[in-house]
């Protein structure tokens, strides 16, 4: 909503994975679907096969929530559920929520080439 009052020239998103200049994409650093999905089963080796993940694509975003985060706040948007089992999306960024903190600190040193 906010873009369409600002009508920005540039738009910097997906913590800087993505620029698009007007109405096309100028700048996109992509994971490959195989690169994600190494990536997801780091997480879950690490900290466990029930932790909450977050993946943002060029046109979506998943998450493998315990409450739909719409029932609590409808601005939230269109989170698209799934457990990624079967994912097969190049991803811009991904989040996993850790209250670890060595769980953290290994899944940094394993993502190494990440931040």
């Amino acid at each position: 909503v906010f873009l369409n009052e600002l009508m920005p020239d540039i738009l910097i998103s997906s913590g800087g994975a993505l620029v698009k200049y007007k109405t096309e994409y100028i700048y996109r650093a992509e994971f490959s679907e195989e690169e994600t999905n190494v990536m997801i089963d780091m997480a879950r080796n690490i900290c466990g096969n029930d932790c909450e993940i977050t993946i943002d694509t060029i046109d979506a975003h998943y998450w493998n929530y315990k409450i739909d985060p719409k029932k609590l706040d409808k601005s939230w948007g269109d989170s698209i559920y799934t457990d990624f089992s079967d994912f097969n999306e190049c991803s811009l960024k991904m989040c996993v929520e850790i209250f670890n903190q060595d769980k953290a600190d290994k899944l940094t040193r394993s993502l190494s080439d990440c931040d």
